[in-house]
């Protein structure tokens, strides 16, 4: 998955223009610009336009991974900054996201115990104080 393009242009050119940048990576597989067909202002027509996203696969593993890691070290076109990740599911996204936002919560919470320990600690070494001045 990958966006960060610019969508003006031919789709044709885009095209052969993103397998030209991600072919630095290694050999692709398959590059995929999903478009939806949009009526023009003049409502006689329609035309095919880019969604701002797209889809690319390697060959092999190793390209990809090198692909994600250092895609946002070259421009394309010099310009545009490409952000590559992974393709997830939906679901799989949201999943992750809510693991990530759990271990978020039981960090606050572990640090909140152990806030209360040391405030526990703290008031028992001043009643002992307390107690041993009289």
């Amino acid at each position: 998955y990958f966006k960060g393009f610019p969508c003006d242009g031919s789709i044709e050119d885009l095209n052969t223009e993103l397998r030209t940048f991600f072919e630095k990576f290694g050999e692709v597989k398959t590059l995929k610009l999903p478009t939806r067909m949009v009526t023009t202002d003049s409502g006689s027509a329609q035309k095919e336009t880019l969604l701002g996203f797209g889809f690319v696969s390697f060959q092999t593993l190793e390209s990809a991974q090198k692909c994600r890691f250092d895609v946002n070290k070259e421009l394309f076109k010099s310009v545009y900054k490409i952000y590559a990740n992974p393709f997830e599911w939906k679901e799989l996204r949201k999943a992750h996201k809510m693991e990530q936002v759990d271990q978020k919560e039981l960090y606050r919470y572990l640090q909140n115990e152990h806030s209360k320990k040391a405030n526990e600690v703290l008031t028992s070494v001043k009643d002992d104080l307390r107690t041993e001045q009289g």
